[in-house]
């Protein structure tokens, strides 16, 4: 699904709204499937705010347990310190 303002090309610019269309298409060969003409509304675009911040998201204490169980920890042996990786000082060029 390819979704495009139609605000922005050729004739639709002087559109007193804003026009949008979902163009779906298989990819496999490369062929156009439909399209479909949305008009914007405020409301609902609020709803679909995808760079929004999780403001006062908060994980419960059972969900957190999960997290701890599943994260084992490194043993000493195959621990290699950040330095070791990205410090080029050594390496002679």
């Amino acid at each position: 699904m390819i979704q495009r303002k139609l605000n922005r090309f050729g004739p639709f610019r002087i559109l007193p709204f804003t026009l949008f269309v979902c163009v779906e298409k298989w990819y496999v060969v490369k062929k156009k499937v439909g399209a479909e003409f949305i008009l914007y509304r405020k409301l609902i675009a609020n709803r679909y705010d995808t760079y929004a911040m999780f403001i006062g998201l908060k994980l419960s204490q059972i969900l957190l347990d999960k997290i701890t169980n599943i994260r084992a920890p490194v043993p000493s042996n195959m621990q290699v310190s950040v330095t070791a990786i990205f410090d080029k000082s050594g390496v002679n060029d």
